[in-house]
């Protein structure tokens, strides 16, 4: 008798399963016991199917002895499996696994042990050794070629095996497709699942989501949209799919042995180990080649370099399954959120071209681009009305009187009908997939706004990334996006480079506020801008952050920033940052807050300034040493920006 070993998860179980068919009288397969029910429904109940129950504690993370072998199953006279260890036994493992190896020893004494895969499984867990595999010096062995090699099996024999699966498939509805969302970890889950089930159903197609009984839920996704299925039940609902869409994990094994057409989104590992035959698969820019996975992809609040959306479904439009399914069924417009890019613009004819272009060539279908011309008395309308006679998504209105910077950004969002909106300014560009990760991210209910790092510069390839907040794309507390917003520049001030929901830019976009100076915000935005990012932070738990620059600032004596030398703009900012800690925010943090204001102030004069005098400008209140909180807090930010400076 020959045992195949596989002990650990689903997926390792079905690829040994596709050995274990090619010969059911002689071979048998020890796993653990909860996939025995799946196995059994999707090899075939009619057929003696020889499964053992074997649970490893290193695999489970239960407590309790070091190995425990379970005899229920020897028990069950449905599906009784004598094993007589003294006759010839011999233990198949591909794993190379030296836990593996020990623990069949105690379960099988005088088995014969004919085991593969020991390099590869050191090299998973030593950089130089999978470094020949990295380089693709050498390439990984997939795993359904190993147990067939390991056994003398014919590779082909498998994989003609399942194509007969796939073609012997009947009372499937080509209009229904299925996501299956896999894993119990984040670190695996596809992270942009509700943007892709929308973009899908666009072509017509029902969409079903699936998921395990405990794996969480990706953003977006609610409990009622997911049907939670195992054993039988699950693989009759895959059967009556036309494709289903897996990540690297079981589900993706189990889809391909049942013959169900799939596509795997592929991250983690390397998908040439682990893909089965006849399975397609859509790949991150940077999936490891070798068999060590990217430490950082394990981490749950990492979750970028998946494939976007519209990079899956390009992948689709070339799977013949999909595009025949396609052509079956009837088209419907796309359901997902409209994403307003706003483009204020005066005098901007020397970019405003480069502008709209970026704007229009987003990876997001679903967009319309508002421009609004502030009386500019150059050749920038004319641009305008030439964009919006040949591409229906651009709309140009254009104001008769100069109505100031922020009068013209309200009048963008006047015009616009979108349920997210994107201020662009028009000497800058946008990357063509900023809307695109910006929705996916910001489909999480919670969320306040989406922003990313920026390059700045007078032109792309002439730039420096700045605000590169966090290590990684995730989602952030508000509460820190606010702090860092008030320690210094790590954090972007103006709107340029973040979606945000239309209501809260409708709201928030404050032009005047109430100050010791009658300080007018209208005539340059900045101050509002700052509070357009407050304002909302303070109504939702998180933010959202890219770690990539996705949107360019050109820096040039025309802007706003370059052309104020007096101070104007930053003023603007502390006047902003004031009032919006003394009206939301803890007072203890004005000794902060008043410690950066003193210090601007200084930078501005280049002299020193007195105490008293920057308190009178900003405050309402008489100077005293307890109004502005705790002193240490005041000589404790200012003694840290010293250091800063001149250290």
């Amino acid at each position: 008798m020959k045992i195949l070993y596989e002990p650990w998860s689903l997926g390792d179980a079905v690829i040994a399963a596709s050995a274990l068919c090619e010969n059911l009288e002689e071979f048998k397969l020890a796993c653990h016991p909860r996939w025995h029910d799946l196995l059994r429904a999707a090899i075939g109940e009619h057929k003696n199917v020889g499964l053992l129950g074997v649970e490893l504690d290193y695999s489970t993370l239960k407590s309790g002895s070091e190995f425990s072998w379970f005899q229920e199953l020897r028990e069950d006279s449905n599906h009784s499996v004598e094993i007589d260890s003294s006759s010839g036994l011999e233990v198949y493992s591909i794993r190379g696994d030296f836990r593996d190896y020990l623990s069949a020893r105690r379960n099988f004494p005088k088995c014969e042990m004919k085991v593969s895969g020991w390099y590869a499984f050191i090299a998973r867990r030593f950089a130089l050794l999978n470094y020949p595999y990295k380089s693709q010096w050498i390439a990984v062995k997939n795993r359904y070629e190993a147990w067939a090699e390991l056994l003398g099996i014919d590779f082909e024999s498998i994989k003609k095996s399942y194509e007969m699966k796939r073609q012997a498939r009947v009372n499937i509805d080509d209009g229904v497709i299925g996501i299956h969302l896999g894993a119990q970890w984040i670190s695996r889950q596809y992270p942009y699942v509700s943007v892709l089930k929308k973009m899908i159903e666009r072509d017509g197609f029902t969409v079903r989501l699936f998921a395990g009984k405990n794996d969480m839920l990706p953003a977006g996704v609610s409990e009622t949209e997911v049907i939670r299925l195992m054993g039988i039940e699950l693989i009759d609902e895959i059967k009556k799919l036309r494709l289903i869409l897996v990540n690297d994990s079981g589900p993706m094994h189990l889809a391909a042995f049942i013959g169900v057409d799939a596509v795997c989104l592929a991250r983690i590992s390397n998908i040439q180990e682990w893909i089965p035959p006849g399975v397609g698969h859509v790949d991150s820019k940077n999936m490891p080649k070798g068999y060590q996975a990217d430490a950082y992809y394990k981490s749950d609040s990492k979750l970028y370099d998946w494939p976007l959306p519209s990079e899956v479904l390009r992948s689709l439009d070339e799977n013949p399954i999909y595009r025949k399914a396609k052509l079956r069924v009837s088209r419907k417009p796309y359901s997902g959120p409209l994403v307003s890019i706003l483009i204020p613009t005066y005098n901007r004819e020397n970019y405003l071209r480069g502008c709209i272009d970026s704007a229009l060539s987003q990876s997001y279908p679903n967009i319309e681009v508002i421009v609004v011309d502030n009386a500019s008395t150059d050749d920038s309308w004319a641009i305008c009305k030439e964009y919006s006679e040949k591409d229906s998504r651009f709309l140009a209105f254009q104001n008769s009187e100069n109505l100031g910077p922020v009068k013209n950004w309200e009048r963008c969002v006047e015009e616009a009908s979108g349920t997210y909106a994107k201020l662009l300014f028009s000497d800058d560009y946008v990357s063509p997939e900023f809307v695109e990760k910006s929705v996916c991210l910001m489909e999480e209910r919670n969320t306040a706004f989406v922003f990313s790092s920026v390059k700045i510069g007078t032109e792309i390839d002439q730039s420096r990334v700045w605000y590169p907040w966090e290590t990684k794309t995730g989602y952030y507390s508000s509460r820190n996006f606010i702090k860092s917003l008030y320690s210094g520049p790590s954090v972007p001030v103006s709107p340029g480079c973040a979606l945000f929901k239309m209501d809260d830019m409708k709201k928030n976009l404050i032009s005047e506020i109430e100050t010791t100076d009658l300080f007018d915000f209208r005539s340059h935005g900045a101050g509002t801008d700052v509070l357009l990012y407050l304002m909302s932070a303070k109504d939702y738990p998180r933010v959202a952050f890219i770690h990539e620059p996705l949107t360019f600032f050109r820096s040039h004596s025309g802007s706003i920033t370059k052309s104020s030398r007096d101070g104007t703009v930053k003023r603007a900012y502390n006047h902003a940052l004031v009032w919006f800690n003394d009206k939301y925010l803890d007072r203890h943090l004005r000794s902060r807050v008043f410690a950066r204001v003193w210090l601007e102030e200084i930078l501005i004069h280049r002299s020193w300034v007195p105490l008293k005098k920057i308190w009178a400008r900003y405050y309402k209140d008489p100077f005293t040493l307890s109004a502005f909180g705790p002193p240490h807090l005041f000589f404790g930010y200012v003694f840290r920006r010293f250091k800063q400076h001149y250290f």
